[in-house]
């Protein structure tokens, strides 16, 4: 798992196209730890502003890789988050 920091440090030297994965796991039942919380937040405010776009890949039951690509400078926000309409 990757820490806040280490993100930040994946993100500022990351070019288009690479990708990171900054957690295994189940993020559903890892969210009360503090250092998860704080990678979750960091890794989903990042997709909120257009820097990465953020998919999974099941490894096993009820694990997966989550895993962050790197956009293009020129990406916008709206490509890379999702949220379903009510």
């Amino acid at each position: 798992m990757l820490t806040e920091e280490s993100f930040e440090q994946w993100l500022a030297g990351a070019e288009s196209g690479e990708r990171v994965v900054y957690y295994v796991g189940f993020l559903a039942l890892g969210t009360d730890e503090p250092v998860i919380k704080k990678l979750r937040n960091t890794v989903a405010a990042a997709a909120m502003e257009g820097l990465v776009m953020l998919t999974q890949k099941r490894v096993g039951k009820y694990k997966f890789s989550y895993i962050a690509k790197r956009t293009h400078p020129d990406t916008s926000p709206d490509d890379c988050w999702w949220v379903p309409a009510p």
